[in-house]
């Protein structure tokens, strides 16, 4: 698949504290718009939704079953991907674990 103006494609990830939510509707359309675009959008949820899936819309639930949902993932769902990283792209895991240090700065051990 390519991008605009046959480009790869762009890739981007959000991490949110709750997806879908009510209060992240300009998020939803956000992320929507940038897929019609061809743009690669990976969504990361640490909470499930704010409501059951009966009351999401057809948007949110479809939303909702492409969403990875970190306190729903378990420690497997978390160590895999991660050691498959490890194992496949050692430089980029590296480096991205030294950036993370460096975000985190003295916060990490709080």
């Amino acid at each position: 698949m390519t991008g605009v103006s046959g480009a790869p494609p762009l890739h981007v990830a959000y991490l949110i504290s709750r997806y879908p939510a009510m209060s992240h509707a300009f998020i939803l359309r956000e992320v929507r718009s940038l897929r019609k675009l061809g743009i690669c959008v990976q969504v990361a949820s640490i909470n499930p939704p704010d409501r059951s899936e009966a009351h999401l819309t057809a948007e949110e639930r479809d939303e909702a079953m492409s969403t990875f949902y970190v306190k729903s993932a378990r420690l497997r769902g978390v160590l895999v991907p991660h050691l498959a990283t490890l194992i496949w792209q050692p430089l980029a895991y590296l480096k991205g674990v030294l950036f993370a240090l460096r975000l985190a700065g003295a916060d990490l051990i709080t």
